[in-house]
């Protein structure tokens, strides 16, 4: 006899879902690798970083500015359809 209580079936079919997988979970069954994997991660970053030169593929000029500037001007346009200000 098998008895399956509504709050544990309802459980089980969200569990069983494939979006719901999370390989580094901090859940009850958290991934006991995790330190292992940020550790391999920071381990290649340090030798990549390191152990190759690097520049940029195309030379450019220093940015001096505060606030992202496109070359073009701007990208997109804007402007105003007056809904927020009569909320005021």
């Amino acid at each position: 006899m098998k008895i399956i209580f509504a709050w544990l079936a309802k459980i089980l079919e969200l569990a069983a879902k494939i979006e719901n997988y999370m390989p580094f979970g901090q859940g009850l069954r958290s991934c006991a690798r995790l330190e292992l994997a940020k550790m391999e991660i920071a381990v290649f970053l340090h030798h990549l970083v390191l152990n190759f030169e690097w520049e940029m593929a195309e030379p450019d000029e220093p940015v001096a500015y505060t606030f992202p500037e496109f070359a073009k001007g701007r990208a997109y346009q804007s402007w105003s359809t007056g809904s927020l200000t009569n909320q005021i």
